[in-house]
Parts: structure tokens; C-alpha cells; sequence
């Protein structure tokens, strides 16, 4: 299937939403759900984060790429360079679940961090993931980084077999806490691979 791949726009963020859940296995919609505390909708709030136009935010439609098929968005990558240095405050002020997931992170400083490929349902095992992966490894060479890391599930088969097939190394890991919503258990896995142009 051939497909063409832009920047995210703003008017992609419901799919941009809903692919970062994909990606995360439940967990950013239970996030989402926390922060409406039944004020408004998990869609708005999510809809919301992925219009954000600051450029420090990790969800946000500047640091997504998406796929089209027919002008419709099957899939996307969301990445950026991290900081070489973090704030331990901000996995204490996270949610419990998301913890263990920071922790991970902030043992890639420098890095690309890919946060999310997803590729809706109808269309995957068409290749999508693997060119998807292969436009996030360019976008990080590019971005000045000479690794790129990213956490995916253990029990996430699909991921992890995507991965290592890459040559993505698995490194440390974290129980996966339960939250509502919860896809996929086992640990949290850090992988990361050196990238070159």
C-alpha cells in the first residue's frame, strides 16, 4: 500500500489521539480520564494536549508525523530530542501508572525519544510500522541525536517483535501498574539503537 507522510496538522489531533493510545496500551486515555475528573470529556482533553502549539509539550501535533492513505491518517510516529538533563519533580507529580514509564525515559538523556508508532487497525501488516520506524530514525539524525530510544510493553508482541527485527536493544525495565483500561501487562521495556544518516 503506498502511502503518503506529512507533519501532523492540527485539525489530525482526534487521530493523533486516538493512534498515541494505541501506542500506549490504554494508558494516555486513562491519564486523560484523571485530568477531566469528570468535568469535561477524555476526548477533549485529548484533543486538547494534541492542538498544543508548545513545542516542550510531548504530546502535540509539532512533534507528530502521520501516514495517509486517500488523505485519511493510518498511522503516525511521535518524537523529539530529549533534554540532556531532566526534572525529577515531574515523574513525582505524574500519575502512578505513568512513573514507571518516566523513570524509563530519563534513562535516554539525549536521545530521540520515539513516544508513539501506532497505525490504526485496518491497516496494518501492510509495512506501514517499519516505514513509519524508518522516517522516525532519519528524523532523528537529522535532529542532531546519534541515539533513539523508545518504551514499549513486553507483552506487547507486535511492538517488540517490530523492534528487535530493527535492531532496537532492550535495555532496563518496569513493572507495568495496573490502571483502568489497561491493554497490555508484563514490564515497560526501554530499547534503544545508535542511528546513523
Amino acid at each position: 500500500m503506498a502511502v503518503d507522510i506529512r507533519p501532523a496538522e492540527q485539525r489530525d489531533a482526534l487521530a493523533l489521539a486516538a493512534l498515541l493510545d494505541i501506542s500506549g496500551g490504554g494508558l494516555p486515555a486513562h491519564v486523560w480520564s484523571e485530568r477531566a475528573a469528570g468535568q469535561c470529556s477524555l476526548f477533549e482533553v485529548a484533543r486538547s494536549h494534541a492542538m498544543r502549539e508548545d513545542q516542550e509539550a510531548g504530546f502535540s501535533y509539532r512533534h507528530a508525523t502521520v501516514a495517509t492513505f486517500e488523505e485519511e491518517v493510518v498511522a503516525m510516529i511521535l518524537g523529539y530530542r530529549q533534554p540532556n538533563r531532566f526534572d525529577p519533580a515531574e515523574i513525582e507529580a505524574a500519575p502512578a501508572p505513568l512513573r514507571p514509564v518516566l523513570e524509563l525515559v530519563q534513562q535516554a538523556p539525549g536521545s530521540f525519544y520515539l513516544h508513539a508508532l501506532a497505525v490504526f487497525p485496518d491497516f496494518r501488516r501492510q509495512k506501514i510500522g517499519d516505514l513509519m520506524l524508518d522516517y522516525a530514525e532519519k528524523r532523528a539524525w537529522r535532529d542532531g541525536a546519534t541515539s533513539i530510544s523508545l518504551v514499549v510493553s513486553s507483552e506487547n508482541q507486535a511492538g517488540v517483535r517490530l523492534y528487535e527485527g530493527k535492531g532496537y536493544a532492550a535495555g532496563e525495565r518496569r513493572p507495568v501498574l495496573p490502571y483502568a483500561g489497561m491493554v497490555h501487562g508484563g514490564d515497560w521495556v526501554l530499547y534503544m539503537k545508535n542511528v546513523s544518516g
